[in-house]
């Protein structure tokens, strides 16, 4: 069960509305048990909202037409301030000026399910973009009121250590999309941590009581009481970038670790290799912002390759013996 934020809601605004990366989000054809919900509230410090965000139900046939980013890419279109995506047997997603997503299904049998996975992923990191938030591909979480983030390639572990860092008192800030300020202060945004059926059976959960993304697909979604969450924007103190190779491939032996990125712009292209959706980022004209804010990361904070030894079992005491927010800089 997701956290209930308090607001008194407008009589304008009396449909369900959500909370998530600081923005308020009203659903008027579809519900989001992904996101914390705003309910209206008695006390008196609960003050009146209006939605950020609408998401609603639209017809593509009356969207405006968009030229695609790339001729070999129809599905993904683009301009300053709009993007529309077409995403095969799932549906079409319009989002506009960072205060709108317009969804629809691509047939009746669509269930609200797939609907959400792409709106709560790809539709929802173009309108952070759209917003000038930088967002990467990873996951971010907080500890005695600072954060990490963790990047790296989809397979590369990131969701397994998340998990495994929740169980050793981490509180979860996001996983998948993480949004950064230009003040680099990471925010809450969609908690739920997604595993592959191995993974869920390493840490001995049944993934029968687990939903999973997609039909057919093993890889299940851990949210509400499985997930420790973080209701509040965290500054950022330390970046890590996982290893190319899959966890599989690394060494059983040793201890986790870390070591330098190594110069300026070598983490630079680590950073900008870790953009979520970078054609999102280029098709919507927000590159100068992007380059901007990773190059004030850049000066404020760490950034390391993070070295973690293969094996979910002897994980635990191998987290209890790393800093991840002071670590040891070789």
């Amino acid at each position: 069960m997701q956290p209930t934020i308090c607001v008194k809601l407008s009589p304008k605004h009396r449909k369900m509305i959500y909370f998530a990366f600081g923005l308020s989000f009203q659903s008027l054809n579809l519900e989001l048990p992904e996101l914390p919900i705003m309910a209206s509230g008695s006390s008196p410090q609960c003050e009146p909202v209006s939605a950020d965000v609408v998401i609603e139900e639209g017809d593509p046939d009356q969207w405006p037409e968009l030229a695609p980013i790339r001729a070999e890419l129809p599905q993904i279109r683009a301009q300053p301030g709009e993007l529309h995506l077409e995403i095969e047997d799932i549906g079409y997603f319009r989002i506009s000026h960072g205060n709108k997503i317009a969804w629809s299904r691509w047939s009746p049998n669509v269930q609200d399910q797939d609907i959400r996975s792409f709106l709560l992923g790809s539709a929802l990191g173009a309108l952070l973009i759209q917003r000038e938030m930088l967002v990467m591909h990873g996951n971010a979480l907080t500890k005695n009121g600072e954060a990490i983030i963790c990047l790296g390639h989809s397979g590369a572990g990131k969701s397994t250590l998340a998990f495994a860092l929740m169980r050793a008192g981490w509180d979860l800030l996001a996983d998948d999309l993480v949004a950064i300020t230009p003040a680099g202060v990471v925010l809450p945004g969609v908690q739920r941590i997604k595993l592959w059926k191995d993974a869920v059976e390493a840490f001995r959960l049944d993934h029968s009581e687990l939903t999973a993304i997609l039909a057919g697909v093993e890889k299940f979604q851990l949210a509400g009481s499985f997930i420790r969450s973080a209701q509040s924007g965290v500054p950022l103190k330390v970046c890590y970038v996982l290893p190319d190779e899959a966890p599989a491939d690394r060494s059983d032996e040793g201890s986790i670790s870390s070591s330098p990125l190594g110069s300026d712009r070598q983490v630079m292209a680590e950073l900008l290799a870790n953009v979520y959706r970078p054609l999102f980022v280029k098709g919507l004209g927000m590159q100068g912002g992007n380059f901007l804010t990773i190059t004030t990361l850049l000066r404020k904070i760490p950034h390391l390759r993070l070295n973690i030894p293969h094996g979910i079992v002897n994980l635990p005491e191998r987290l209890a013996d790393f800093d991840f927010l002071n670590p040891t800089i070789p």
